[in-house]
């Protein structure tokens, strides 16, 4: 099985459209290593930064990395925009790749800003552990319908994955690591691995203070 973090034994806060899909890559091999929701923040040219946040990073020593985007409910195109309508509270939400607020763009905004904290490890690091990005709608049948999406999806056609996808089981990541060629074009190391693991999510030990635990001492007698 996949090493998921966090690991979560209470899914009921977590959207259904993510759900299926944290549980498919819970069936991934023991090699793979999947971080569910990752938060980072996108700085401004001068003071203003902004708080990102992808639903899926996939790491895997052998084959690099994918950000993962996952969309429910029901999508239309019309010119070019995303309509998501939400299945339940019929809520519409635009999603604009001209505002790049679509899944893509989001999944994009994340493969550039691991490739430069990856770059910062080791001397090309970014091009010898490649990451690319894909996104999943899980709710509704794609493959019919690629060739209205626009041009930008159609680019990355075997990373846009519908409900279809559910079928292959695991299989369906594997496919989207093969569409980027990605087997073989990884040339990195054990400790480099282990390094880009560490960055994005290391685990520690805070330990209280001596002076911190001698006030509570204190304050207990």
């Amino acid at each position: 099985m996949a090493q998921i973090y966090p690991q979560k034994e209470n899914l009921t806060d977590v959207p259904y459209s993510e759900i299926r899909v944290y549980e498919l890559l819970e069936k991934l091999p023991d090699t793979f290593y999947v971080f569910h929701s990752v938060q980072w923040i996108k700085r401004g040219s001068k003071w203003k930064s902004t708080w990102k946040e992808n639903d899926f990073l996939i790491l895997n020593k052998n084959l690099g990395a994918l950000v993962l985007e996952v969309k429910g409910g029901e999508i239309e195109c019309h010119g070019g925009v995303f309509h998501q309508i939400n299945s339940e509270t019929h809520e519409v939400s635009l999603l604009n790749p001209a505002k790049k607020n679509d899944p893509l763009s989001q999944a994009i905004d994340g493969i550039y800003h691991y490739r430069k904290l990856i770059a910062q490890i080791a001397d090309r690091l970014d091009d010898r552990f490649p990451v690319e990005a894909a996104v999943w709608f899980s709710s509704c049948k794609v493959n019919h319908k690629i060739d209205s999406f626009p041009l930008k999806y159609r680019e990355v056609s075997g990373a846009v994955l519908g409900d279809e996808a559910f079928l292959k089981g695991s299989k369906a990541i594997n496919d989207v690591f093969d569409f980027y060629q990605n087997y073989g074009k990884v040339d990195i190391t054990d400790e480099e691995f282990q390094k880009i693991l560490d960055l994005i999510a290391t685990d520690f030990e805070l330990i209280t203070a001596p002076a911190a635990r001698k006030g509570e001492l204190d304050h207990a007698f």
